[in-house]
C-alpha cells in the first residue's frame, strides 16, 4: 500500500483546480455558444422579415405603378446606417434602444454588417451598417 503524504496532497489539489477550472470553461463557452444561437436566430428572423417587406414592396409597386399616384413617382426612401460606437460598462443596457432606433414605423432596416466586441474593462464596441428603408 502506498502512503498518502504532503506530495499525493499537493497533487490532488492540483488536479482538483484543474479540472474545477476545465468545468468553468466549458460553462461559459457553452453560455457563449448559447448566446450566439439566439442571435443568429435573430438574423434569421431579420433576413426573412426584410424577404417579406421586399415582396409586400414589389406587388405594392405592381399595384400602384409610379405615376399613378398624382404624379408622385416615389416608393421607397432610403438612407444609409453606419454605427460605430463604444459602450461602457454602465451605458450597455442602452444599446437596444439605439439599436431600436435604427428602425422605423413606415419601413425597415437592410441590415448589412453587425459587429459587437468586447474590449478590456467591458467595453463594448458596436459597428452597424445598412440602410433605413422608408415607404413613402
Amino acid at each position: 500500500m502506498t502512503r498518502f503524504g504532503k506530495k499525493s496532497f499537493i497533487w490532488l489539489v492540483a488536479g482538483s483546480l484543474v479540472a474545477a477550472g476545465g468545468a468553468m470553461a466549458w460553462r461559459v463557452a457553452d453560455v457563449g455558444a448559447q448566446q450566439a444561437q439566439g442571435a443568429l436566430l435573430q438574423v434569421e428572423k431579420s433576413e426573412a422579415d426584410l424577404a417579406s417587406l421586399k415582396t409586400r414592396l414589389m406587388q405594392w409597386g405592381i399595384a400602384h405603378p409610379p405615376g399613378s399616384m398624382d404624379g408622385q413617382t416615389g416608393v421607397l426612401h432610403v438612407e444609409p446606417v453606419a454605427l460605430n460606437a463604444d459602450f461602457s460598462p454602465g451605458e450597455f443596457p442602452g444599446i437596444g434602444q439605439v439599436l431600436a432606433g435604427m428602425y422605423t414605423e413606415r419601413g425597415s432596416l437592410n441590415l448589412k454588417s453587425f459587429n459587437m466586441e468586447f474590449g478590456t474593462g467591458g467595453t463594448a464596441h458596436v459597428t452597424v451598417v445598412g440602410e433605413k428603408v422608408f415607404v413613402q
